[in-house]
């Protein structure tokens, strides 16, 4: 997810919005709500979500301890923000 997360803030510029939005439509609900989560995190421009049902763990790969939850995009943050953020410190 982090690095996820530095790619999506490289790209934001270049970003064919449609074209993502177009993918994450076919993708799983579960990266849908990732991604939106990330684009908020970051503050590039995505979609409202639909009211999620159920939750999903941020990223799945990582040790499954509950930090937070996002009620708006219906994860269990296992990742914290500083995580995903720490490269923009460097």
């Amino acid at each position: 997810m982090k690095e996820a997360c530095k790619a999506l803030w490289g790209a934001r510029k270049i970003i064919d919005r449609k074209k993502l939005e177009a993918l994450a439509a076919r993708s799983k609900d579960a990266v849908r709500r990732r991604l939106g989560y990330l684009c908020e995190l970051l503050g590039v421009h995505w979609p409202k979500p639909k009211k999620p049902v159920g939750w999903r763990w941020l990223d799945p790969s990582a040790p499954k301890k509950l930090l937070a939850k996002s009620a708006r995009w219906g994860l269990l943050l296992n990742v914290s923000e500083r995580e995903l953020l720490e490269w923009r410190e460097h």
